[in-house]
């Protein structure tokens, strides 16, 4: 017989989202500089820019002011920022829950302030050394600087074609390297990943049969699956990205522009964004 809670209706989402006056989470591309050349990268052209210190102190007092929940710094490759030690002396000054996403090769040249400055750690792997390598590059380096990392680390997978029969082996790496958690995620058709589409990408049928996999699998650890059959995309309602020049976007992978964020005013922004669709904005 059903209870009085489960006869009570469910919030409707997209009505709870227009009531947020700020997203929960916002992205921020401090660089888009890189020392990797990663084969399926969104960023096709990496540049030269970071975000100045005097912005990114700007755009920090601006998103704790507006009551954003979570920020993540990324880029490009984060560590490659110019002072980036300025940036962590801000960081470090908020209250802001922080998560850094790096491809992990000067992780150990920045060990102490990781630990010091960031709630958690993104670190890009993406399978065994020989698949990492083509895919990517520095798997044995990355590995080596992960032993002092003593915040929560969480294993961030590209799935593709090349790596997803490796879900064991992934999680193999994990353990053996005392990570919290998995992340996994699929190639978007996006900068360099529009190239490599036909012949890396997942069909529905990988889906599938990684979506079985992975529920097996979350017995031994922590799983989260970036889903792109998903119905609902977050971005421009729970999520934003900015990018070095205070460019705002619904996320890291959207064409769309919202505006700057440095330019603009806050709530202006934020109208904006509330009639974007619905579906990843990857794959219109």
């Amino acid at each position: 017989m059903p209870t009085k809670t489960s006869q009570q209706k469910i919030p409707d989402v997209g009505k709870i989202e227009k009531l947020l006056r700020a997203p929960l989470s916002v992205g921020i591309e401090i660089t888009n500089k890189c020392n990797f050349n990663c084969v399926y990268c969104y960023n096709k052209n990496h540049g030269n820019q970071d975000m100045k210190v005097k912005d990114f102190e700007r755009v920090i007092s601006i998103l704790e002011t507006v009551g954003v929940f979570s920020i993540s710094i990324s880029g490009g490759e984060p560590l490659c920022h110019d002072k980036f030690k300025d940036i962590c002396k801000i960081i470090k000054k908020s209250k802001l829950n922080t998560a850094l996403m790096t491809n992990g090769y000067f992780v150990k040249k920045y060990t102490q302030l990781i630990n010091t400055v960031f709630d958690q750690v993104y670190i890009s792997i993406d399978g065994p050394e020989n698949i990492h390598n083509k895919l990517r590059m520095g798997f044995q380096v990355i590995i080596e600087g992960l032993k002092e990392i003593k915040i929560r680390k969480i294993m961030a997978v590209t799935l593709t074609k090349a790596n997803s029969n490796y879900l064991e082996e992934i999680i193999k790496i994990s353990k053996e390297n005392s990570f919290d958690a998995i992340c996994l995620f699929v190639l978007k058709p996006v900068g360099r990943g529009k190239e490599v589409n036909d012949t890396l990408s997942l069909n529905g049928q990988d889906l599938q049969r990684i979506k079985k996999k992975i529920t097996k699998l979350k017995q031994k650890i922590k799983i989260t699956f970036a889903d792109p059959t998903s119905e609902s995309c977050y971005a421009g309602k729970q999520l934003l990205y900015i990018l070095p020049d205070g460019t705002v976007k619904p996320c890291a992978y959207s064409p769309f522009k919202v505006g700057n964020i440095l330019h603009e005013d806050w709530n202006t922004l934020w109208k904006k964004c509330q009639n974007f669709p619905t579906t990843c904005h990857a794959f219109l």
